[in-house]
This record gives C-alpha cells, sequence and structure tokens, in this order.
C-alpha cells in the first residue's frame, strides 16, 4: 500500500472553543464559521465584524492564543444589580498578557455606552482579584479597514503554505538586502515568484521583512530588511 507524506495528509479543525453557541442571528445579524490558526481551529462568531477581528488578531505574531466567546464575566452594573457580560473574545500575548476584547461597530457601542461598560468591567476585575485578564479592549471598525484585513487574511493563508525551499531562498536575498524594495523584486531574485511572494509575506508575518509604510500588501508593496536601521534603508 502507498504511503503519503506526512505533510500531505489532511486533519480535521479542531473544534470550537465558544462558551456559547448562538443558533438564530439578531435581526440584522449573521453568525460566521471561519477556519484559522495554528494548529488550525474552527471559530464561531457571531457577525462579520468579528470575522475581521480575528482575521486580524490571528494574523498578529505577538498572538499566541485566541478563544471566541470566553465564559461570561460577571460584573455590578451602576445600580448595584449583578449582571454577566460574554467577551468577544479573550487574546492571549506573547509576554503573557490576557486581553478581553469586545467588537462592536463604533455607533453601536457609543449609543449602548459600552465603552463606560467595559471600563466598569475593568475596574472589577482588578480589584476582585479574579485571574481572569490583564485589560480590556474595545475593537470597532475604526481599527479594521479594508487595507488591514486583507493583510491579515494574506498572512493567514501564506503561513499555511509548506515551501521551506521558497522560504529558504527568500531569506536568503532578504539577509542581503540593502534599502527598500518591492516584494516582487525580492520573489523574482529568489527564483521562486509567486512562491517567493508568499514566502515574503511569512517573512513580513515573522518580523524579519519590514513594511515602512502602511499599506496593502502587493507584489509592489515595498519592504524593507528589519535588521536594517531606518537611515540604513534610505
Amino acid at each position: 500500500m502507498d504511503t503519503m507524506p506526512a505533510d500531505h495528509l489532511w486533519y480535521p479543525p479542531e473544534r470550537s472553543r465558544a462558551s456559547r453557541i448562538v443558533t438564530k442571528p439578531s435581526r440584522g445579524g449573521s453568525r460566521v464559521t471561519i477556519v484559522a490558526g495554528s494548529p488550525e481551529r474552527e471559530f464561531h462568531l457571531e457577525s462579520h465584524l468579528e470575522a475581521k477581528a480575528a482575521f486580524v488578531m490571528l494574523a498578529r505574531r505577538e498572538t499566541v492564543d485566541l478563544w471566541e466567546q470566553p465564559p461570561a464575566i460577571p460584573y455590578e452594573d451602576t445600580d448595584g444589580r449583578t449582571r454577566r457580560h460574554t467577551f468577544d473574545f479573550l487574546q492571549t500575548l506573547r509576554d503573557g498578557t490576557r486581553v478581553l476584547v469586545a467588537v462592536k461597530p463604533w455607533r453601536r457601542a457609543i449609543e449602548q455606552d459600552l465603552p463606560r461598560t467595559l471600563r466598569s468591567i475593568a475596574e472589577q476585575i482588578g480589584a476582585s482579584g479574579i485571574d481572569v485578564a490583564d485589560r480590556v479592549a474595545l475593537l470597532t471598525e475604526r481599527r479594521l479597514g479594508r487595507d488591514t484585513v486583507h493583510n491579515a487574511r494574506l498572512i493567514l493563508s501564506a503561513r499555511r503554505d509548506v515551501d521551506p525551499e521558497a522560504d529558504a531562498a527568500v531569506a536568503e536575498v532578504v539577509a542581503d538586502l540593502h534599502g527598500e524594495t518591492t516584494l516582487r523584486n525580492i520573489a523574482c531574485t529568489s527564483g521562486f515568484d509567486g512562491r517567493g511572494f508568499r514566502a515574503g509575506i511569512r517573512l513580513i508575518a515573522a518580523g524579519r521583512l519590514v513594511v515602512p509604510k502602511a499599506a496593502r500588501l502587493a507584489p509592489e508593496t515595498s519592504v524593507r530588511a528589519a535588521h536594517q536601521t531606518t537611515s540604513e534603508a534610505e
């Protein structure tokens, strides 16, 4: 019987860790399931905005874990009543910092006075000594623009590739890089063209290539090696 190399085997994604699964969306709402992360896992999300937030947070190299719909946090409202709030994500960073993240359209967040609620929860978590997170954050569409989400999705897609040949060739080009150049030039110099472009994206994700100015990642995007100082790149 023929055998298949281990890196060609397909494994189903791990199941979602969400503490709640809302099967019926609210009016005007939606439910989204994405597969991402390493190892790959299903993420059950309650809106397209949450999906965008998940892509962006997962693409950050500082993120080591992302838990959607973690268990609800109890808190007291301004009338002294005990309430429970389910955050959209619990993000764990490489330095161990844990961030409870609420995702909401900006206008709706203001209408619901969500920033005030989140500040109150953050204060109570700190005062009670409940060891669930180090800080609380609000993420809106203002920080989830088209280019930001595009770049995150491209990074996550490129990370799924297994291409040590292209990675090694592109890394060699970057090691000798002086000044700024484009991802296309790096890919062409490596001799791997499209595969070299995606290898370059992986180097950006790893922090070994730097995009000097915020831009949509594309073959013509200018980059420089992370080991160069700003003056060396100019």
